[in-house]
């Protein structure tokens, strides 16, 4: 029979294994339409489950350790059967080697991307929606690849490097020759000026730069480039948490001329977003967020699509457990050009989120 360890892992013969998980859950009711000549979902609410891991980790020997972490969540596919459907599909699936050089760690396999699991474990809140990056520029949480951790100097610098597929854990691996043979690159770096010196009160304020670049493909000669540069600064306190964070991106698009030829145009984008939250008495938090990003800054070639977007987050969070939450929040997405956006374009709604864990 398996016996309570007292790090909380499950002993079988010698196999120490840790299970967990998460279920994110939410009711919501639409406040407005997104597109005013459309049809419209005003009035409309439901409920929906938006995330089911467990988190299956076995230490199978002092320095290496595996995880698995399946997550069920609803298929969006309106021509397929499944649409509608809650499915299984893999989230996490590594190897992590601990101490491979001195504090560092080595991961290989379908593993946390570079920094949107970084940005999460600051803002908490990824119930709530996915992070900014992730959101509007396409960069993916979780992806293919091999990568290392390493934390030195007490805590004062962290970092982490992923050299990866560069199409996430949605979508399979590139088969097409002309981009299986490229892969993304991403590295982040943070600094904890305080973290040995501060006291209570400066020791969580860290300074954090990320890059990312990758060639998706070659296309009339030319590589088919995406950059993602971010630099965030997060203050976390017993009192609360507020960061913020600003970067530009570049995209190539391909496309024709009026010959037929393929072209590939450089477009950039900037992307800024705030975030935090305030501890209050009774286990009550207020939490918020607003995030900007601007896809393209020639203001022209902006005016054909939607435009700049926004993203409005306030709510306020009920801490039943250390591991339990409920919170009520109000969500407004905005659009430079709303007259160019679809009927299936966010707008605005109010939530009833649950975060549960354990």
């Amino acid at each position: 029979m398996p016996v309570a360890a007292r790090d909380d892992r499950l002993i079988l013969d010698s196999l120490r294994l840790r299970i967990s998980g998460v279920i994110f859950a939410h009711w919501s009711y639409d406040t407005a339409q997104a597109n005013p000549e459309g049809p419209g979902t005003n009035g409309a609410n439901r409920f929906d489950l938006t995330r089911t891991y467990i988190n299956i980790e076995p230490q199978v020997s002092r320095n290496i350790s595996l995880r698995i972490t399946p997550d069920i969540t609803r298929v969006s596919d309106p021509d397929g059967s499944l649409n509608g459907s809650l499915a299984l599909r893999l989230k996490y699936a590594y190897a992590q080697f601990a101490d491979v050089l001195p504090d560092v760690r080595v991961k290989g396999g379908l593993q946390q991307t570079a920094y949107i699991d970084f940005e999460d474990s600051i803002w908490k809140y990824r119930v709530l929606g996915p992070a900014a990056l992730e959101l509007f520029t396409g960069v993916s949480s979780a992806d293919l690849g091999v990568g290392a951790w390493g934390k030195h100097l007490g805590g004062l610098v962290d970092y982490q490097v992923l050299l990866s597929g560069g199409d996430g854990y949605t979508k399979g691996p590139q088969t097409a020759r002309n981009a299986a043979k490229y892969k993304e690159g991403a590295a982040r770096l943070t600094i904890a000026p305080f973290a040995t010196s501060g006291g209570y009160l400066l020791e969580g304020l860290r300074l954090t730069a990320f890059a990312q670049y990758a060639i998706r493909q070659k296309v009339a000669d030319k590589d088919v480039e995406r950059i993602r540069v971010m630099g965030l600064a997060s203050w976390e306190t017993p009192y609360g948490t507020l960061a913020v964070s600003a970067g530009p991106t570049w995209d190539d698009d391909v496309g024709e001329n009026a010959l037929g030829e393929a072209t590939v145009t450089n477009r950039k984008g900037v992307l800024a977003s705030t975030f935090g939250f305030v501890n209050l008495p009774a286990n009550l938090r207020l939490v918020g967020r607003y995030d900007h990003f601007t896809p393209n800054t020639d203001e022209e070639a902006r005016a054909e699509t939607s435009g700049n977007r926004t993203r409005l987050i306030a709510g306020l969070a009920y801490r039943v457990t250390d591991l339990v939450q409920v919170i009520g929040d109000y969500q407004r997405f905005g659009f430079e050009h709303p007259e160019k956006t679809g009927p299936k374009d966010p707008s605005s709604a109010v939530f009833v989120h649950l975060d549960a864990r354990y």
